[in-house]
């Protein structure tokens, strides 16, 4: 009778151990943090930085815009999506809290995006002529 109840928990543990990693959602990539600051569109002004990462077959960025001169003027980021079928996505993040304030988003691309690029803004526009590819 022991014999029968060790075999029954054994088999109970193995079905919940392989169950369980079964069940178990796949680990995300780990998050890869980029910055504007240093590049061709680095703007004085405006610290756009940030991370992406993959999670679930899509491209997550978290992008931060801080404001870093006290000019009356918002700091901005700009990205831009450009998707292996053609399509194409714009997001726009500005801060206007004030020097030394920091706004932080958070996107989610699909998973057939080609390449994501980013600029810095202020005064109310973007450096697009020299935006860097941050994915």
């Amino acid at each position: 009778m022991k014999v029968r109840r060790f075999l029954a928990g054994c088999a109970a543990g193995v079905v919940a151990l392989v169950g369980g990693a079964l069940l178990a959602p796949a680990p995300a990539q780990a998050a890869i943090s980029w910055t504007l600051s240093g590049t061709s569109a680095d703007l004085e002004g405006a610290w756009v930085h940030g991370s992406y990462w993959w999670s679930g077959g899509r491209l997550y960025v978290t992008v931060s815009v801080k404001d870093t001169i006290a000019n009356g003027t918002s700091a901005g980021a700009y990205l831009f999506a450009d998707y292996n079928d053609g399509g194409t996505r714009e997001e726009w993040l500005w801060n206007g809290g004030g020097a030394g304030t920091t706004k932080t988003s958070t996107y989610s691309f699909a998973g057939n995006i080609k390449y994501l690029r980013a600029a810095e803004c202020v005064w109310g526009s973007c450096s697009y002529m020299n935006m860097v590819r941050i994915y």
